[in-house]
């Protein structure tokens, strides 16, 4: 009996064969989508940090410097 149980395992592995390789291939990962186009507008040039002065981020620290004026920072600045 246990010869027709292997021939049986062998009949039942060969009939899902071809079936298991009809599969369809997995789909190829998606593309990301496409950069957002540039904008219209250039870029407004950047005001450099003033000389002597430490500039950090958004703070333009200019302390203890005897300034007579006050000197032109970037747009961005938040603190000065």
């Amino acid at each position: 009996m246990l010869p027709l149980v292997r021939l049986l395992l062998v009949v039942v592995a060969l009939a899902a064969a071809p079936a298991l390789a009809q599969h369809s291939p997995p789909p190829p990962p998606s593309q990301p989508p496409p950069p957002p186009p540039p904008s219209q507008q250039p870029a407004a040039p950047r005001t450099p940090c003033p000389a002597k002065c430490l500039c950090f981020r958004t703070t333009v620290r200019c302390m203890f410097l005897q300034l007579d004026n006050v000197p032109q920072v970037p747009t961005e600045t938040t603190i000065l």
